[in-house]
């Protein structure tokens, strides 16, 4: 892979390198005022993006918790995917950085176009080969040593373990995890809740509904592969964005997060990007047609008293 552009990236001086952090604070508070946002019009169609500044011709800010810059340092220090290099993390309150308001992340502007905005105007070739360079980053990132390998989800780089996000942790979000086991039985808990749903609506008990595999290791994930997050630069290289979910899951959850974009969000999606989804990651589609889309994520978190089925002498795994 022609990873060139990143190195040079890497290498690369950014204007805000000698800036104080007081100055960066000012940056921030003069892109705040004048309202100096990055716009992504496609994104804007179907959901809302991560709102993100910028505060000089090659840096952007964006408010986040520090799982996601500690990610991508890690991400950036041992791969060669393409990524904006983190500049500064910087609290967003001054005067009580310990406080849980969050933090700012100051990382390098990327030029190019969202992959969903170049997409028309690419060559059957240049789609191809952007799938195939984006399976390339994927398997790197999946047989990147973990951190922290007995911790599940978003975790920074101290240890500590942050909130998951996205539709299979449901809106008000899941976490955080203090050990897979942990994680594997918030899953569970929903399966049961759907079982006990299904029972009390139809009577029936769906004894094919599996539980959460356990068996799958967990891998490094960026869990928010979509055409808006792949930027791809003047040269053709794709840069993957949006680091903000990324953290320790099992690959069948990535594929399923992809496919979950497609499915809902371009619908029709690109047939080959929609066929890509398992070039990319590799083919989980079994824990997404046999399991995920039989749980209902819409929910409001609601759980069923446990005993609901041995107070009903029915027998449920």
């Amino acid at each position: 892979m022609n990873c060139r552009s990143n190195i040079v990236n890497q290498q690369r001086p950014s204007s805000v390198d000698a800036l104080s952090d007081e100055d960066i604070y000012s940056l921030i508070e003069l892109a705040h005022a004048s309202k100096s946002v990055v716009v992504n019009t496609a994104a804007q169609q179907w959901c809302m993006p991560p709102t993100v500044w910028h505060i000089t011709y090659d840096a952007v800010v964006k408010r986040c918790d520090l799982a996601e810059p500690s990610i991508m340092s890690y991400v950036s220090s041992q791969t060669s995917i393409p990524i904006p290099r983190v500049r500064r993390v910087l609290p967003i309150n001054r005067s009580s950085p310990e406080t849980s308001a969050g933090h700012y992340l100051v990382m390098d502007y990327l030029e190019g176009d969202t992959l969903y905005a170049a997409w028309p105007k690419l060559s059957w070739w240049r789609r191809l080969h952007i799938m195939w360079l984006m399976r390339r980053y994927i398997r790197q990132l999946h047989t990147l040593p973990l951190p922290f390998p007995d911790l599940p989800g978003r975790v920074d780089s101290s240890g500590t373990s942050y909130v998951c996000y996205g539709r299979y942790f449901t809106e008000s979000g899941a976490g955080p995890f203090r050990s897979y086991p942990e994680m594997a039985d918030w899953f569970d808990l929903k399966r049961f809740n759907q079982l006990v749903d299904t029972h009390r609506f139809y009577g029936t008990v769906n004894r094919t509904l599996p539980k959460f595999d356990r068996t799958q290791p967990l891998v490094l994930c960026h869990l928010d592969l979509h055409m808006n997050n792949i930027i791809v630069g003047p040269d053709g290289i794709p840069w993957l964005i949006d680091w903000g979910s990324s953290g320790a899951f099992p690959a069948w959850l990535e594929y399923a997060f992809l496919v979950q974009w497609v499915e809902e969000i371009w619908n029709p999606a690109p047939k080959i990007w929609t066929w890509g989804a398992r070039v990319i990651v590799g083919n989980y589609d079994k824990y997404v047609t046999n399991y995920l889309q039989h749980l209902d994520w819409d929910r409001v978190a609601f759980n069923e008293p446990l005993d609901y089925f041995t107070n009903l002498c029915i027998d449920v795994d």
